[in-house]
């Protein structure tokens, strides 16, 4: 292993994500959310712009319990993420029974004209509406009144809870905590709760006017979204009028919407409603309610909520219904005349508003514990920040690592804070060569004789491994044997003794050949050298015959006209060859490849017997 590295020590603040914690070294961003350009509406205060400092302390005091008489509500028991901080209970429970209203959602609560708050729009800001329900008798129970404690009693019990004092002085640069304190971080959180990723957004991107058709929509979405935008005299349900596109709110001035009961008492009536929150997210992306709808919470499906629009009847006892709902100057009541068809649409369209990222964005969540415990990561000081430079062979690891790259470690030192490593790994890769060899029988190669693969590891100049693979062939080297014989004085590939002969050639694939003969020289009175089985030889000077000696072939050339057959003699006598000759054609190659070594005659005769040319061959074929 070849392993090489230096390290660098430097002060710096770590990063750790711990369940039921907040660290303030790694805030969530609140104040750098993405907002579509086509969102213009925006109810935040100069004095109070969102700071991811500020949503985080608004989010710990949103989910705590403490701020509760009892511990057992907090802001988020009537306002659940799961379903667009809004709530499923008719009317929610307080520490000292239920209240008059439904619970209002407050998703997108910072995207809109109406700065006031609460159905009856009793609290001017959204700073101030944040601490009325803790002050609420009912609700939250720190009313000051009827034996209530006050205000300045949950300011004593927060003051004594530990993670308070570090994230109000982490805020504000002091653990002080007042009410104008808890407001404007309550605010903060409150306003960072937003949802843009709906498909009327993705539709709304592409095309960026209301008024004709999404890509992105069914024919039915696209038919509510006509309903829901243009005003009864053209056609449409006239919704825009009081809930603006594109964020859906309720226009400043609004009155009441004809729904004047009183949830729980049949026989009341509150004609203070006036708000209402938008109507984003109505549904969940499982296209379920998100609660029942309305004040009284007395609608429990869009089609319900359509179907009142559709029809609103004229009630003497409204003295506040909104002049758009009083179907023209007559004050008969608005009758639509909507079919259900249309009905549908609209339903269809209303659920298109629905996003998805708000409903489990961790930053939004309850950031406490099953058992109400917050751990808070103060700032770290000390952190240490180690860099290290390690030079490692392909295949070897280093801290977990075999790629090269750049890799950030964090591991948790005391106090809750981070000691961070950045490795910086080069991974030098291990050579490796493919060698192919061939060889011939009995050489070697770098030691090798036999064929075969062959694998060798050396170091290289890096330090690393340097494969070579060495593929080697062995050719075989032939050897061929070989009888011949030939007449005293005669010459057989140069050899003219009776003898066994070793010779070597370089064969076509460049190793050796080799070639045994055994040469058997006769003596001039053996008959074969007499050729007495077949006669002498007979010349005549108009016939060639060659090569002699001969080997494959033999070519019987004639200057003349003649036809004749011509045919090869061993000594014995016996016909080995032949093949009838028209000389008039030209010469006649005879193939001889078949024939031993040895002592021929060749003859050329007619069809009578008449013998034109006899002469005797050695065949040296091996």
């Amino acid at each position: 292993m070849k392993i090489k590295f230096t390290s660098l020590l430097v002060l710096a603040c770590g990063l750790l994500l711990v369940s039921s914690t907040i660290d303030l070294n790694d805030l969530f961003n609140y104040s750098g959310q993405a907002i579509p350009n086509y969102i213009s509406k925006d109810n935040t205060p100069l004095n109070n712009e969102i700071t991811d400092a500020g949503a985080t302390l608004g989010r710990g005091l949103f989910y705590d319990k403490n701020l509760s008489t009892d511990n057992t509500i907090a802001c988020a028991s009537c306002h659940k993420q799961e379903f667009a901080f809004g709530d499923t209970a008719l009317v929610s429970t307080g520490v000292a029974g239920v209240t008059g209203r439904h619970s209002m959602r407050l998703v997108n609560a910072r995207f809109a004209d109406e700065n006031r708050f609460f159905w009856d729009e009793r609290a001017n800001t959204l700073e101030r509406q944040t601490t009325m329900p803790i002050q609420d008798h009912v609700e939250m129970g720190f009313s000051g009144e009827d034996g209530d404690p006050s205000l300045d009693s949950l300011i004593r019990k927060l003051e004594a809870i530990p993670y308070y004092q570090e994230l109000f002085n982490f805020v504000y640069g002091s653990p002080q905590i007042t009410e104008p304190r808890m407001r404007r971080a309550l605010a903060q959180f409150v306003r960072s709760i937003q949802s843009f990723d709906s498909k009327y957004d993705a539709g709304r991107a592409q095309v960026n006017n209301n008024f004709v058709p999404f890509p992105n929509f069914t024919q039915q979405e696209n038919m509510g979204k006509n309903l829901f935008m243009r005003p009864p005299p053209q056609g449409g349900a006239g919704c825009q009028g009081c809930h603006r596109a594109p964020e859906f709110d309720i226009a400043p001035n609004s009155r009441n919407n004809g729904v004047i009961g009183v949830a729980g008492d049949p026989a009341g009536i509150d004609l203070t409603v006036t708000r209402a929150p938008s109507l984003r997210d109505l549904v969940n992306p499982n296209g379920g309610l998100n609660g029942p709808l309305m004040h009284t919470g007395d609608f429990n499906s869009l089609l319900m909520v359509i179907n009142h629009y559709n029809d609103i009847q004229i009630d003497t006892a409204n003295t506040n219904l909104d002049p758009r709902l009083r179907g023209g100057p007559a004050g008969n009541g608005q009758n639509l005349q909507l079919t259900q068809t249309q009905k549908d649409a609209l339903a269809a369209f209303l659920r298109t508003l629905t996003g998805a990222d708000v409903y489990t964005n961790e930053k939004w969540s309850d950031p406490f514990d099953e058992d109400g415990s917050l751990t808070v990561l103060p700032l770290c000081a000390t952190d240490i920040l180690t860099s290290v430079n390690a030079t490692i062979c392909e295949g070897e690891i280093f801290a977990g690592y075999a790629q090269s790259g750049i890799y950030e470690d964090t591991f948790t030192g005391e106090g809750g804070c981070d000691s961070i490593r950045t490795l910086t790994l080069t991974v030098l890769p291990n050579a490796e060569t493919t060698i192919e060899a061939v060889i011939c029988e009995g050489d070697n190669f770098a030691g090798f004789e036999l064929p075969g693969v062959y694998t060798e590891t050396f170091q290289s100049a890096t330090g690393c491994d340097s494969t070579r693979i060495l593929m080697l062939e062995v050719l075989p080297v032939p050897v061929t044997f070989a009888e011949a014989e030939i007449c005293a004085g005669q010459e057989y590939e140069g050899y003219s003794e009776t003898g066994v002969y070793a010779d070597t050639f370089t064969g076509s694939n460049g190793c050796d050949s080799i070639r045994m003969l055994e040469l058997t020289v006769l003596p001039e009175d053996d008959p074969a050298c007499t050729v007495s089985a077949v006669g002498d030889e007979i010349s005549d000077s108009r016939f060639q015959v060659s090569p002699n000696p001969f080997d494959g072939f033999l070519r019987i050339g004639c200057d003349c006209e003649l036809e004749l057959e011509v045919a090869v003699f061993n000594l014995v006598g016996a016909r080995v060859a032949g093949q009838r000759a028209d000389f008039r054609s030209g010469a006649l190659l005879l193939q001889t490849g078949h024939l031993r070594p040895g002592i021929y005659l060749v003859i050329g005769f007619d069809e009578t017997g008449r013998r034109y040319f006899s002469k005797k061959l050695v065949n040296c074929e091996l």
